[in-house]
């Protein structure tokens, strides 16, 4: 019955406003609370101060979790990580909600045949663009600024050129994940 229940648990839509603990997130990915904690500072996460993770946190851990047991390195799925973060700040999705995990909040998220083209990888956030496109979709920014002495594009900043930076990084970690897969499926085809 446990059993049944836990897999219930790890099914939960990242909409869900259940919250976990790290013991509970720790259980569903398999793993030992330390090794969560190790890709929460690698990573820079936000630590809930409560010790309650949301299901959509539960399902990045989870995620980061399996592309390790695929061979994907850490500086790989750290460098995703933060240009993933680094668009979402240049389209200001930052700005749009006063969540300190605003950067994952979007993960678990079913996937449709759309999203799929349009979502980024790790954090699950949907641009409304295609990844590999040419036209970008910038939202209002809300939240006040400091002033700075040059703008984001003076500076380097730009949002096409990031993207096509992560789109070579993603197809690096897909074509990782690949090529474990024959090796997995051959390893689960061995007779117990």
């Amino acid at each position: 019955m446990d059993a049944e229940a836990g897999k219930t648990e790890k099914k939960l839509p990242a909409t869900s406003k259940r919250h976990r603990t790290l013991a509970e997130v720790a259980k569903a990915c398999g793993k030992p609370a330390v090794a969560l904690r190790s890709i929460q500072k690698g990573l820079g996460l936000h630590v809930p101060a409560d010790g309650r993770y949301s299901d959509a946190y539960a399902a990045f851990l989870e995620k980061v979790v399996a592309l390790q047991a695929l061979h994907v390195d850490r500086a790989t799925i750290e460098g995703l990580f933060e240009k993933e973060c680094q668009i979402m700040r240049l389209l200001h999705v930052d700005s749009l909600t006063q969540s300190p995990t605003w950067y994952l909040d979007a993960c678990g998220q079913p996937d449709t045949k759309t999203s799929r083209r349009t979502r980024l990888f790790l954090c699950g956030h949907d641009l409304g663009f295609r990844l590999d496109g040419s036209a970008t979709q910038d939202a209002f920014d809300f939240e006040a600024r400091e002033k700075q002495l040059f703008g984001g594009r003076e500076m380097g900043e730009d949002v096409r050129r990031l993207l096509k930076d992560y789109v070579g990084l993603l197809a690096e970690v897909r074509a990782t994940v690949a090529a474990e897969m024959p090796a997995l499926t051959n390893a689960l085809a061995c007779p117990a």
